[in-house]
């Protein structure tokens, strides 16, 4: 494999100065792992009511997702995306594809009925287009960030006590729909759903940054070994 040879001390150069990058993107990634734990820490305390609000004492009502929205699927196939579709097209991936027309016209949360089960959700408000094997709740009857925080941290875990096996093949509709969920007042749903909601966009800050760096680091390489 040919390779271009600088001097000892360029190469030195362009090595330190490269570790620094390399550093600086580990810290980073360090960042936003520990940003993560710290948000699971707290949805852990927040939702098993361990740790609340002062302004609020009044006891939580347990309920199940079926009762507070409807639980339904997508109508779509993977062959209707299209690259520069107008409206967003949710697949069973964490890939948002596109799609030319819609099949939903307002808030809805949303995950997959198989594949990277439990772990990806989509939190979506206008009109969309969904996979017939995604599921989607709508007509939310509590504050719908509240509820797409609460599912989303506990739901992986729900459908691995409901296998025998270390993974899970399938949602089956009643996964979803008989998830016990605990509610607080609407006052503190909202509060609760925007803390998480910022800590979730600082996350995607710290995560945009990372993306940079290493762009940054391909750019210079290209630039240094070219």
């Amino acid at each position: 494999m040919p390779i271009y040879q600088a001097s000892l001390e360029e190469q030195e150069k362009i090595a330190s100065f490269l570790s620094l990058i390399d550093e600086r993107i580990e810290v980073q990634n360090a960042i936003i792992k520990e940003r993560e734990a710290q948000k699971a820490a707290l949805l852990r305390r927040l939702f098993d009511c361990t740790l609340r609000f002062p302004e609020f004492t009044d006891e939580w009502t347990q309920t199940t997702i079926g009762e507070i929205c409807k639980v339904s699927t997508g109508e779509m196939n993977t062959q209707d995306k299209i690259e520069d579709g107008m409206y967003p097209f949710y697949v069973r991936s964490s890939k948002i594809e596109r799609a030319n027309r819609y099949t939903y016209d307002g808030v809805a949360i949303l995950t997959p009925g198989d594949g990277a089960i439990g772990q990806i959700f989509h939190y979506s408000k206008g009109k969309i287009a969904v996979h017939q094997r995604v599921y989607m709740l709508t007509e939310m009857q509590c504050i719908p960030k509240y509820l797409f925080h609460c599912f989303s941290a506990r739901f992986f875990g729900r459908v691995n006590r409901m296998s025998a096996k270390n993974t899970v093949d399938s949602v089956r509709m009643n996964m979803i729909t008989d998830m016990p969920i605990p509610l607080p007042s609407l006052p503190e749903q909202k509060k609760i759903a925007a803390l998480l909601s910022a800590i979730d966009e600082r996350i995607a800050v710290e995560k945009e940054y990372a993306a940079l760096l290493q762009k940054q680091k391909a750019y210079l390489l290209r630039q240094m070994f070219v």
